[in-house]
C-alpha cells in the first residue's frame, strides 16, 4: 500500500492532542526538541559533513545539494550547514515545515524528478536497505543521474551479518511490547542486507555507467553496540537530547569496529 504524499498528523503529535489542552503545544515543542537532534542520526552525517567539505562545498554559494530519501526532519540540513533540495515519497507538513533549509519535493528516488546532472551533490542515507535488490540498483543509477560530471554522491546503508543480527533483536522487543514490527526495521528485514562489498560494487557500477571516471571510498559509520543502545526503547529516551548532545565531542569518534553501517563516497570526474 502507498503511503499519502503529504501527512498533517504522526503517532506523536496523536499522543499529544490527548493532553489537556494547555499542556499540547507544550508537549509538542519539546517532543519535537527532543527528537531534532538524534545521536545516531548525527553519526551517520560525519561522514557526509567530512565530504562535502573536502568537496569545497560547504559554504559555498548556489550549490546544488539533493537529499534522497531525506524524511520530514530536515534530513542532512539538521546536522550539516547547508541547503538541500529534499526528495520523498511523504512528507509530515508540520514537520517538514520547521526546517526551511530543506525544500520539500514529493517524488521517488527510483525515477529523481531532477535533470541529468543537476546537482553538485547528492546524498542518499540509509535509504538503500528499505529496497529490492534490484531497485537498489536503479536508485544507484539516479544518484549519478542526476549529479554533475565532478561532482559528489554519497549514500550509507547498514551492511553485513552483525547489524542485521542486531536488527532482528531490536525488531523482535519491539514486537513485543507493540504486537506489531518497528516501523522501519520491518522493511529493512524484508530484503536481503547489503554487505560492505556489495555496496562498493553497487555504487561503482552505476558511478561507471554514467560518469566512467570516478574516486570512491568506504567508511565504517558507527559502533554496532552503540547503535544498539540508542535504539532500545527506554523511559530515558524522552530525554535523549538532554542525555546525549553534550556527550557528542565524545561521541561523534565512535566508528570502530564492528559497525553498523557504512558510507559510500563518490567523487566524480570529468566536466
Amino acid at each position: 500500500m502507498s503511503r499519502p504524499a503529504l501527512t498533517t498528523v504522526d503517532r506523536g503529535q496523536r499522543l499529544s492532542s490527548r493532553l489537556p489542552r494547555p499542556l499540547r503545544r507544550l508537549a509538542r515543542r519539546y517532543a519535537d526538541w527532543n527528537t531534532g537532534w538524534h545521536a545516531d542520526i548525527a553519526l551517520r552525517y560525519v561522514p557526509v559533513e567530512a565530504a562535502l567539505r573536502e568537496a569545497g562545498i560547504l559554504g559555498r554559494e548556489g550549490v546544488r545539494i539533493l537529499d534522497v530519501g531525506c524524511g520530514s526532519k530536515g534530513g542532512v540540513t539538521s546536522y550539516v550547514d547547508v541547503r538541500t533540495v529534499g526528495v520523498d515519497v511523504s512528507f509530515n507538513v508540520e514537520r517538514v515545515a520547521r526546517h526551511p533549509r530543506v525544500t520539500p519535493v514529493i517524488g521517488s528516488g527510483l525515477a529523481l524528478p531532477v535533470a541529468d546532472g543537476a546537482c553538485d551533490a547528492v546524498v542518499c542515507m540509509d535509504t538503500l536497505e528499505h529496497l529490492a535488490p534490484e531497485e537498489r540498483v536503479q536508485l544507484a543509477g539516479e544518484l549519478f543521474r542526476a549529479v554533475r560530471g565532478g561532482g559528489l554522491v554519497i549514500a550509507g546503508a547498514p551492511c553485513g551479518p552483525e547489524g542485521r543480527a542486531a536488527e532482528v533483536h531490536i525488531n523482535a522487543a519491539y514486537r513485543a511490547r507493540h504486537g506489531q514490527d518497528h516501523p522501519w526495521l520491518g522493511e529493512h528485514l524484508a530484503h536481503a542486507p547489503l554487505t560492505a562489498q556489495g555496496l562498493r560494487e553497487l555504487m561503482a557500477a552505476a558511478a561507471t555507467e554514467r560518469h566512467g571516471a570516478f574516486r570512491l571510498a568506504l567508511y565504517p559509520n558507527t559502533n554496532l553496540g552503540l547503535w544498539e543502545r540508542l535504539q532500545e526503547e527506554k523511559p530515558l529516551r524522552h530525554l535523549h537530547r538532554v542525555i546525549y548532545r553534550p556527550l557528542w565531542p565524545f561521541l561523534r569518534a565512535r566508528h570502530e569496529a564492528p559497525v553498523y553501517r557504512q558510507v559510500c563516497v563518490v567523487w566524480t570526474t570529468g566536466p
